[in-house]
């Protein structure tokens, strides 16, 4: 996991996961809504890209739910829909796809 902190409180965070089968996924990008716009995101996606790169991989893979301005960002650098899942629910209780991305590292 990759975080930011200001002044001893957690503003955003990333993780990475790499599966048994050898992929990596892109796991929960988060920022604080008080903290967005500040290109925290950015940063740690950037640097969750680095290690992914340490650690061999040739691809980066992520899931984000339809219709969140994440989106925007993670087409900017370079990932590419592979798939859906239908009517995933999220945390809101609402009924979303899932797009399924990919990235070239």
């Amino acid at each position: 996991m990759f975080a930011i902190e200001e002044e001893g409180t957690l503003v955003a965070m990333i993780g990475l996961q790499q599966k048994a089968d050898g992929r990596f996924f892109g796991r929960r990008l988060y920022v604080d809504p008080e903290h967005r716009g500040k290109g925290f995101g950015g940063i740690l996606f950037g640097k969750m890209l680095d290690e992914a790169k340490n650690l061999g991989a040739k691809k980066l893979y992520l899931g984000v739910t339809e219709g969140i301005s994440a989106l925007k960002m993670y087409t900017s650098m370079g990932f590419n829909e592979i798939g859906r899942h239908k009517d995933e629910m999220r945390g809101d209780g609402k009924l979303r796809d899932e797009i399924l991305m990919e990235k070239e590292l």
